[in-house]
């Protein structure tokens, strides 16, 4: 069976599904993309076989050739696109977060009661690396004990500080744009729901996010429902590179994913002391991610296997980073 792909949205993550959708998974088409940005148009006529080009979301799916729409716009578009598609019966992968306020989770909420036809997956590639579904398996073998503790940390190179800087006002803040990962590793690792959180931060080094009442690094402290705990961190502001670092605590032993992210295997030693080169974005680390959870969509569209689908996980995912904004806002405590 070839599926029939569309993609609405252009910028990095949508580069990334595109050139994947189009280079590296037998059994696709990327038939149209979508994007109202004429330059991301003029990338996909030079990078891309899709035949089709629109500016507008509404009429790329009037186009009858399409099975399924890969969805990476900005995330406030996010709950009425999905919400558009279930409605033309075409599955769906979508990248986090579904939404950006109360009012999209309740409306995903809604969509969620019905008995879904489409595939909905949404995009926590984390799920797909390999080092994690390492960790997850120790984990569920009972390797490191029960486990206590979830350490998260997410930071981004400096480098990219103008674009976040630019995108700042559309953004929905650290906690969905960049914690939620780290909220769904702490959901799988620890198996449970977050009972309250606490969470803190600042603007350190660029004052221009305390506008959007964001800030360029916080963190969260969760307690459990089944009494174990969490803490996340994420920046915007990391000299170094990108680093993720995951670490599960237990009863019996610790769990440490991405302490060394290491770009190659090549240690340089001399007057200056060591280095080793780091990665420097998300993209470079988690490549293999994100073709994998491509994949699964594609295979899950081929077998009509409707088990991937995500949308409560998701949801769950998104309710608690908006708790942890509102903490972060308001310095107080947030029950769930």
């Amino acid at each position: 069976m070839q599926i029939r792909i569309g993609i609405a949205g252009l910028g990095r993550m949508g580069k990334i599904h595109a050139l994947n959708l189009a280079h590296s998974i037998q059994g696709v088409v990327l038939v149209a993309v979508c994007s109202n940005e004429q330059q991301h148009l003029q990338w996909a006529m030079r990078h891309l076989p899709a035949h089709h080009q629109y500016q507008s979301f509404a009429e790329m799916l009037t186009n009858p050739e399409l099975d399924a729409i890969v969805i990476a716009s900005p995330s406030a578009f996010h709950p009425a696109q999905i919400e558009t598609c279930v409605n033309a019966g075409l599955h769906i992968f979508c990248e986090k977060p579904i939404a950006i306020d109360q009012q999209g989770v309740d409306r995903m909420m809604t969509l969620q009661k019905r008995r879904l036809k489409t595939i909905v997956q949404i995009g926590f590639m984390r799920r797909f690396d390999t080092s994690c579904l390492r960790a997850k398996s120790i984990i569920d073998q009972g390797k490191i004990g029960k486990p206590i503790l979830y350490r998260g940390y997410s930071a981004d190179s400096i480098k990219f500080i103008k674009e976040s800087i630019r995108g700042a006002a559309q953004s929905a803040g650290q906690f969905l744009d960049m914690a939620i990962h780290d909220i769904d590793l702490m959901r799988w690792y620890l198996d449970a729901e977050p009972s309250q959180v606490t969470a803190y931060g600042g603007c350190y080094a660029f004052a221009i996010f305390e506008q959007h009442q964001d800030a360029d690094n916080v963190a969260a402290f969760f307690q459990m429902e089944n009494a174990t705990m969490a803490f996340l961190y994420a920046g915007r502001t990391a000299a170094h590179g990108y680093l993720v670092e995951s670490e599960i605590i237990g009863t019996q032993g610790i769990i440490r994913v991405g302490v060394q992210p290491n770009a190659d295997f090549v240690e340089v030693v001399n007057e200056g002391g060591r280095s080793q080169l780091y990665y420097q974005d998300f993209e470079e680390r988690f490549t293999q991610a994100f073709l994998a959870e491509m994949k699964t969509f594609c295979r899950a569209i081929q077998q009509y296997d409707m088990s991937i689908t995500n949308l409560d996980d998701s949801i769950k995912a998104t309710r608690i980073a908006l708790g942890a904004t509102q903490a972060f806002k308001t310095n107080e405590l947030v029950r769930f």
